[in-house]
């Protein structure tokens, strides 16, 4: 079944944190943080797992926009293993965090903004690492940021396209500190960006 964390646009500051060594949530069919309404959060940490077997969807992509909702994957042991494609689209202001040695993977690509909105903030910092299957961030309209920091490591076994499709500049993408890396097949990098 498909799974909700706020399914309507009055579902405002709902939240589901999954802690602790030991314990899973899993979607046997999508997940949706913010599928309509704003300030919905799912929390991973402390050893914690959810586990989703399609699509990941914050701020929703075809249904009703979000926006202001936020997915965190923190402390060592966290995880987020996505078999599908990442969304985090429709509403502005989504963010997707992955710190303090914390951990995420998608089968899929990971996709920043390409429903034609502004500014969802991808942060990957303190030891975390992030694995994608191709990586589209800000492919229409412009805002959002990147930061890849404290010895993360991004990999993304696929392409990287940093704003496209009529995209007019604003995002940065940021890889700072010693071990941090972000690995691409190929990035293709459009006007109005920077990278640091």
């Amino acid at each position: 079944a498909i799974s909700y964390v706020g399914d309507d646009r009055y579902a405002h500051y709902n939240n589901v944190t999954v802690s602790d060594v030991g314990t899973t949530w899993t979607s046997n069919a999508r997940l949706y943080v913010g599928n309509g309404g704003s300030y919905n959060t799912l929390t991973i940490d402390n050893g914690g797992q959810v586990n989703v077997n399609e699509q990941l969807y914050v701020g929703s992509y075809g249904g009703r926009p979000g926006n202001n909702s936020t997915v965190t994957v923190t402390g060592a042991g966290s995880k987020l293993v996505v078999s599908g494609s990442g969304h985090f689209q429709r509403g502005p202001n989504n963010k997707f965090l992955v710190t303090d040695a914390g951990y995420a993977s998608f089968g899929g690509s990971l996709n920043f903004g390409n429903a034609g909105v502004l500014h969802n903030d991808l942060s990957v910092t303190g030891g975390g690492q992030l694995l994608t299957n191709g990586f589209i961030f800000s492919q229409q309209y412009s805002g959002g940021d990147m930061l890849v920091s404290g010895g993360s490591i991004m990999t993304n076994t696929g392409n990287a396209t940093l704003a496209s499709a009529g995209h007019v500049g604003g995002s940065t993408y940021t890889i700072d500190g010693a071990g941090t890396a972000w690995t691409n097949k190929v990035i293709t990098l459009n006007s109005k960006n920077c990278i640091l």
